[in-house]
């Protein structure tokens, strides 16, 4: 059909206008791209090697530490089984892991709100006179652009929520594996002190039926005689401690390992595991990557960037392309009359006139946040580095206190020898010889205590180095 020229400068003219919409659209579509948040940097400077460190822990000279599998330093079957089932039954990890998989599944939910969105209904409304009802059908899509960083400030939001996650069953396995080991050093040294302490209470019996003997002949006082009574009361009340240590123990690993009672081979006396080696360890700038709760500090940073990034991307009109598809039936008198389908495409467009200020209140408000997160994560950082401090210098002290008891407890072993081969002689008594095996006794305990607390230390240390195995076949 002809169009008269009238009909063709009208459509010229309508033509034009819709590209200079279009044009300006896509301009601000560009702009949208090109105003992309950004990261800010995290100061994470850390020193150079640590100050309580032993020379060979300064100079490189150990080999790196084994944190996936630290606790094998010990050499003790037992606890590697415990630390296993532990990780495989333990309630607080299993729990972490859960969120772990809820956060991904979210993260994965949040991506499709930027991708194409198809939805359908009905919706039924009757005509005014009564005589006539519609029955009306219609699909929509909507896809929102996501300009202006909106897009990937949300992606950091559902990441960081991944992150969170993620360190915290990290973390849960961190602490989960050095309560085992502390909880198994706690059961094996109280039931070598329960036999140490039960030593000590014979040898103090067999000391006081000397003395009684010796009170006998008018050789010793009865102040003697009561100075050895307590003496034996003493030493049978310092096994009640241990044995409720002990108890508590075993109990504890069964519940870290996720059972009700503990297990048959807990219960039997074993010695407990020994460690004498110098314990390697990481590079102050490793526990960046290596402690969760600085992997959680981060995370609280990227997800106060994102939500500084959808904050300003409020700033700017919302872009998004909008479609529908609509149809309608009519009832007339039981009979069905089917409508024309209508259908839309276009852009949709939400802009934001005025507010009074609320939106730029808000990006502020988001700003000082992530100002605030950022110092978070720098005071976690310092913490961390305090906490592995602390914890070498805990070993280094602990080490010296077990070197100078072995030293102790040798010299304690050469005057029982001594005191032996003197009573052979008859230069010393039974008493002598009584006197002196409390005394080795006791310096077996006071060892035993040092070395508690020298493997102890080493717990405490690779605890605060971030030890654990990693999150390999964590999440199902």
């Amino acid at each position: 059909m002809d169009r008269t020229p009238s009909q063709s400068r009208r459509m010229f003219f309508a033509e034009r206008t819709w590209l200079r919409r279009a044009c300006a659209i896509f301009v601000l579509m560009l702009a949208g791209c090109k105003s992309l948040p950004t990261m800010p940097p995290l100061d994470a400077s850390t020193p150079q090697q640590w100050r309580n460190a032993s020379p060979a822990g300064r100079d490189g000279s150990l080999p790196a530490p084994d944190l996936a599998g630290w606790w094998h330093a010990f050499r003790d079957t037992e606890l590697d089984a415990l630390v296993t089932q532990a990780l495989a039954g333990n309630l607080t990890v299993a729990q972490a892991n859960e969120r772990l998989m809820a956060a991904h599944a979210l993260a994965s939910a949040s991506r499709s709100d930027f991708r194409p969105n198809v939805h359908t209904g009905t919706v039924t409304a009757p005509d005014p006179d009564a005589t006539t009802s519609y029955l009306q059908g219609n699909i929509d899509a909507l896809w929102d652009l996501g300009l202006f960083g909106r897009r990937q400030s949300t992606q950091w939001i559902a990441q960081a929520g991944v992150d969170t996650a993620a360190a915290d069953l990290q973390a849960a396995r961190v602490t989960l594996v050095a309560e085992v080991a502390r909880d198994y050093l706690a059961l094996r040294g109280a039931q070598r002190q329960v036999a140490l302490s039960g030593e000590a209470a014979e040898a103090q019996r067999s000391r006081r039926a000397l003395m009684q003997r010796r009170r006998d002949l008018g050789l010793a006082s009865d102040s003697d005689l009561a100075r050895a009574d307590a003496d034996v009361a003493q030493a049978d009340a310092m096994t009640t401690e241990p044995r409720l240590r002990a108890d508590a123990s075993a109990q504890q690993l069964a519940v870290l390992c996720g059972r009700t009672e503990p297990q048959p081979e807990l219960l039997a006396s074993a010695a407990p595991p020994k460690l004498v080696e110098e314990p390697p360890v990481t590079l102050p700038a490793d526990l960046l990557r290596t402690r969760p709760d600085i992997k959680r500090a981060e995370a609280a940073v990227l997800a106060a960037a994102g939500e500084l990034g959808v904050a300003r991307a409020d700033l700017y009109p919302r872009f998004s392309l909008v479609g529908a598809i609509t149809s309608a039936t009519t009832t007339a008198g039981g009979e069905f009359g089917f409508g024309r389908a209508v259908t839309s495409l276009g852009p949709g467009i939400d802009l934001p006139l005025f507010d009074w200020g609320a939106r730029r209140s808000r990006v502020k408000a988001k700003d000082a946040e992530l100002s605030a997160l950022i110092y978070a994560y720098r005071e976690t950082v310092l913490e961390s580095l305090a906490e592995t401090e602390t914890a070498l210098a805990a070993w280094q002290a602990q080490h010296l206190r077990v070197v100078n008891l072995r030293s102790a407890l040798a010299a304690r072993e050469r005057d029982a020898q001594g005191t032996t081969h003197s009573r052979r002689l008859g230069l010393a008594d039974d008493l002598d010889l009584a006197s002196s095996a409390i005394a080795l006794t006791q310096s077996q305990l006071e060892l035993l205590d040092a070395q508690q607390a020298q493997a102890l230390a080493y717990v405490a240390l690779f605890k605060a180095l971030g030890g654990a195995p990693p999150l390999v076949d964590a999440v199902r």
